[in-house]
């Protein structure tokens, strides 16, 4: 009897060791896809990156200069720069031994989207959601640029899956390790550091204060550090300039007429249909439209650059600037949340299918472009059925929101943040996992519904 027990333990953790293995492997040849078909070159987000971690391997400190004397900078976080950094150092400057890392990252991401979806729903849920994850091309296409997206999905969904551990083991080495990973995952994301108070009230309701205390001190420990090291040279406790930036970026949009938001609209959703219904009268390119107020803030700061302003003295400017903006206009500034909320809703795409290799493939074939939009805008429109589902799912599990919990506070707090702030397709690619769980929540309730 106790030998067919024991048999039947062997054969469950086998199972789900093939499982784990599987799932990894459908995941790595996802990425591995994408990186044998890339043909893409570093351009404005990613050549900052690769700047400023080749810079740090070389001995030039943390500095987005290209010479002498390498002035330093807090325009980014450190975290994803710490990573390229110790890829660089040990492989050297190798983009590729970067992005295979980042498919090895995406996979071990997926593995997590297994452990948190059947610690909080169940097995079955568990092996759609994360199987969902490692097909999803959006995810898989990410891994193979030198974008923060991958490394901060990885960061995140081992951070959940810490928080479940500690909720559930109640062992101090969880909350402490819980606090250390939403410590890298702040110093990856800076908008993501008050994202602590939702892991505490999580972690709160049925533990003692002393496990909360050390949370919160590991935490702590983590980012300050760098606070200190930009008061001390910015004379900010920033943890990035990009904050302020992005919130001069949306306040320019105060200015926007009801022709403008529609024109937004059209261009998140399509760049081709956009430049039909709302035709460019300059040369300006499709693409750029949507980020205008993004380039004219970033000349702004090269201006006060030029100026020789120091970064803590941008950092002042920008704001106040921002704020008065927002002040003379505070009701069109809150009326603009939809529209960034709505481009927060297109997060599936793929940023292959704008790559000059690819286009140049339908210039030359009649109506190829608008063949490769109308392909952009099938996939971008798969958005809207994860979402349902999503949607289908949380509806079905709002009895156990209590048990969601961490989940939920993970998509409300994102939206939000993003929403209120400045918004790109790209800033929600990192909920993808946590929708698609709900999304295979709500694909079992209709397939039951149908049965039954």
């Amino acid at each position: 009897m106790e030998y067919n027990e024991a048999s039947i333990v062997f054969n469950i953790r086998a199972q789900e060791v093939i499982i784990k293995v599987l799932i990894f492997f459908i995941a790595f040849a996802t990425g591995f896809i994408f990186l044998i078909s890339a043909g893409h070159g570093l351009t404005s987000d990613d050549s900052q990156y690769d700047t400023l971690a080749w810079n740090l391997a070389s001995g030039h400190g943390y500095s987005l200069d290209s010479h002498q004397p390498y002035g330093a900078t807090n325009l980014r976080e450190p975290g994803y720069i710490v990573f390229l950094y110790l890829i660089y150092k040990i492989f050297g400057h190798n983009v590729q031994i970067a992005y295979f890392i980042q498919i090895l990252l995406f996979s071990l991401s997926c593995i997590f989207v297994f452990f948190i979806t059947k610690k909080i729903f169940n097995e079955q849920i568990a092996k759609y959601a994360a199987i969902l994850t490692a097909i999803c091309p959006t995810l898989a296409n990410y891994a193979v640029y030198l974008y923060s997206e991958s490394f901060f999905i990885f960061l995140l969904t081992f951070s959940i899956f810490a928080l479940i551990y500690a909720k559930n083991s109640r062992s101090l080495y969880w909350y402490a390790f819980s606090g250390l990973l939403l410590g890298m995952v702040v110093l990856c994301k800076a908008v993501m550091l008050f994202f602590i108070v939702p892991a505490i009230f999580y972690l709160y309701s049925n533990n003692g204060r002393l496990k909360i205390i050390l949370l919160v001190s590991v935490f702590c420990m983590a980012v300050i550090p760098w606070m200190f090291r930009n008061y001390y040279i910015f004379g900010t406790f920033n943890l990035a300039s990009r904050g302020e930036m992005n919130l001069l970026i949306r306040a320019y949009k105060t200015d926007y007429s009801f022709q403008d938001i529609k024109k937004t609209i059209t261009y998140s959703y399509s760049e081709h249909l956009g430049s039909k219904f709302f035709p460019n009268p300059t040369a300006m390119r499709a693409r750029d439209v949507l980020f205008q107020e993004d380039y004219r803030v970033y000349n702004r700061y090269s201006e006060l650059v030029k100026e020789g302003k120091s970064s803590s003295e941008i950092s002042k400017i920008i704001t106040q600037e921002a704020l008065y903006k927002i002040k003379e206009h505070p009701i069109k500034y809150l009326l603009q949340t939809p529209v960034e909320l709505f481009r927060l809703m297109l997060f599936m795409y793929l940023p292959a299918l704008w790559e000059k290799n690819i286009v140049d493939r339908f210039i030359d074939i009649q109506g190829g472009l608008s063949f490769l939009s109308i392909i952009r805008g099938i996939y971008r429109s798969s958005s809207f059925i994860v979402l349902l589902l999503a949607f289908v799912g949380m509806y079905a599990r709002r009895m156990y929101w209590k048990k969601d919990f961490i989940i939920l506070a993970v998509i409300l707090y994102i939206n939000f943040i993003y929403s209120v702030l400045n918004a790109h397709s790209r800033y929600s690619i990192p909920l993808i996992p946590f929708y698609l769980m709900f999304a295979s929540v709500g694909i079992m309730a209709i397939l039951k519904r149908r049965v039954d």
